[in-house]
Order: C-alpha cells, then structure tokens, then sequence
C-alpha cells in the first residue's frame, strides 16, 4: 500500500486498537499459479506465549484457501476502517475530488492451531462478538458434540506480525478552512461512515 509521509499511522498501541475495531478482514494467499486468492473473514488480535501480538482465525475446510494457509506461508491481511467520498465542491479553491479512509495491511507467515488452540480461539472470538448482543450465547452454551463436529470441518491459522502498513488518509494536506468545511460537509450526510471519518477528523486536528 502506498504510505505518504503525512499519511503515516506511526502509533503501535493505535495501530493495534484500529485491528481490534476493525476485525472483519481480507484474507490474501497466492496459489501455485501465482494468482491471489482472497477471503472475507473476522480475525482478531491476541498474544501469543511469548507476549507478542498475532493475528487468528479459521477458515471453512471446503474453502480452497485452507490448501493455501500452510505452515510458514506468507499471507497479507488487510484491515479496512471508516471511508467517505471527499467533493471537490467543499474546497475554497479549484481541485479534484478525493477519498478519505484508513486501512491497515498486515504481512505475515501462517501458523497452523492446533486442535486445542483452535478452539480456545474460536471461543475467544465468540465471546467477543457475542457480548454485544442483547442475549449472548456462548460456546459454553452449545451442546459441545455438536461444536466438535463444526470445529472439524474449519481450518485454524495463526499469522505473525512482520510487517505493517497503516495509513490514515484524513485531509491532512489541507488548510484549516478546508479541513473545516469537509468535516461540516460529512456530518450533513446520513452516511455513518461519513460522520466516523469527520470525528476521526476532528480528533487529528481540533479546529
């Protein structure tokens, strides 16, 4: 992913919290072909024995990309946050019209989970989504036969962290009036996206 400078996420912690909120994810492999295969998936965020930040989830075994999550291999996984279109109208001066969002791109080698340490992530990522709703069920609720029989049929994977693109495109190249005007312009909008960028906005730069 290209980075300018001024787009830069340079923040560790900040980066990690962006992965936290942003789980749902696109998993990318290469075949043997030389062909990326991609697919959409939750991935959380956990630390491993040795304290270190990783990435875990599963994939369906009927899914050709489990053929691909093999010990060692390399994969991308990108995480991708709030994004609004910017007008060229909402400038004081002529220009052309832009994006704005924030993603983050994560290189890394797979591990596979063993049987215990897929379900202990399985569990994990359930509780976590789960306690959001109204009336949360977790896998300790669920007839244990039957998670055993589900769990067999899913492929569990771990992902280092080796190297990390984050960028936060925000208007920062902008002046202070119209950087103002594009926030005012976004939070006139009934896109929920669009009123996340402005409070991300706003947050970079209190105005």
């Amino acid at each position: 992913m290209y980075v300018p400078k001024i787009n830069q996420m340079d923040n560790h912690e900040e980066i990690m919290d962006f992965i936290k909120n942003n789980g749902f994810a696109i998993l990318i492999s290469v075949n043997t072909e030389g062909v990326p295969w991609a697919t959409h998936i939750p991935i959380a965020l956990e630390k491993n024995t040795e304290d270190a930040y990783v990435l875990r989830g599963h994939v369906s075994k009927a899914n050709p990309h489990a053929q691909l999550l093999l010990e060692g291999s390399q994969v991308l996984v990108i995480f991708q946050g709030a994004h609004a279109y910017i007008s060229s109208s909402w400038y004081t001066h002529d220009n052309v019209s832009t994006w704005n969002y924030s993603a983050v791109h994560i290189y890394g080698k797979v591990r596979v989970l063993s049987d215990e340490a897929l379900w202990s992530s399985v569990e994990s990522l359930t509780a976590k989504y789960e306690s959001h709703v109204e009336s949360p069920k977790m896998m300790t609720s669920i007839s244990p036969d039957f998670l055993r029989k589900e769990i067999r049929g899913i492929h569990g994977f771990e992902v280092s962290i080796d190297d990390i693109h984050a960028k936060a495109k925000l208007s920062q190249n902008r002046k202070d009036v119209d950087y103002g005007r594009i926030i005012e312009e976004l939070e006139k909008t009934e896109d929920g996206q669009a009123h996340e960028v402005a409070r991300q906005m706003k947050e970079k730069r209190p105005l």
